[in-house]
């Protein structure tokens, strides 16, 4: 995409989204396999790297990046985005910080991963479509209220983009849909593609992927 010029030029940075994962365990093994947690549907809880990856990336990474790379540090320069488990994170990042990131996309992001925002599935998991079968959760609404406080339409004046997108074969969708719906709700602005054919998987976030990343920075 850039060598076609269909982006501007970009630093990427893909920090270690696991609060509690060894983020290069084939170059530097952990000492015990124990700090290796299980990985769903067996019980990994996803929940307690929300916060904690927030705080890393507003504290550490930004300042750091910043500090040695040449960077334009302001808002409107800065995206925050992620896939799945990353794309919760990256919406409760941006959603958060506004003055840090002015661009602010999920691919199949799992909103429901914010505290206290999963709701039990009410149908379930998809069996014919290909990858990972993933029970269709609910979004609890009061989680937005309580995870962003003050959220409303006067973020519009400082995102330049908020993008959601989401598979309609991919479990997530319902919560998804139901995070949308909060968002019409209270007139925050949003960007939004719900795929036919596609569930939790790589290819869907491929294409999520190309069509964002031309819209950043313009």
């Amino acid at each position: 995409m850039l060598a076609a010029h269909k982006i501007v030029p970009m630093i990427v940075v893909r920090p270690n989204g696991h609060h509690d994962r060894h983020s290069i365990p084939d170059i530097s093994p952990p000492p015990s396999i124990a700090q290796l947690a299980p990985l769903p549907p067996h019980g990994y809880d996803i929940t307690p790297s929300i916060a904690n990856i927030a705080q890393s990336v507003v504290d550490d990474l930004v300042p750091y990046i910043d500090k040695h790379f040449r960077t334009v540090p302001k808002s409107t320069s800065r995206a925050v985005a992620g896939l799945s488990m990353g794309g919760g994170q990256a919406t409760f990042i941006g959603l958060n910080h506004p003055d840090m990131f002015a661009w602010v996309a999920s691919f199949s992001g799992a909103i429901i991963a914010w505290p206290g925002a999963m709701i039990a599935a009410q149908a379930p998991a998809q069996k014919d479509a290909a990858g990972p079968p993933i029970p269709r959760y609910g979004f609890n609404p009061d989680a937005v209220t309580k995870n962003v406080p003050g959220l409303n339409e006067s973020i519009n004046n400082k995102l330049r983009l908020l993008y959601l997108s989401c598979g309609l074969d991919d479990g997530l969708i319902t919560s998804n849909k139901e995070f949308e719906d909060w968002l019409t709700a209270h007139n925050i602005r949003f960007k939004h593609e719900e795929v036919p054919g596609y569930a939790h998987v790589w290819s869907f976030w491929r294409k999520s992927l190309v069509d964002v990343a031309p819209i950043l920075f313009r």
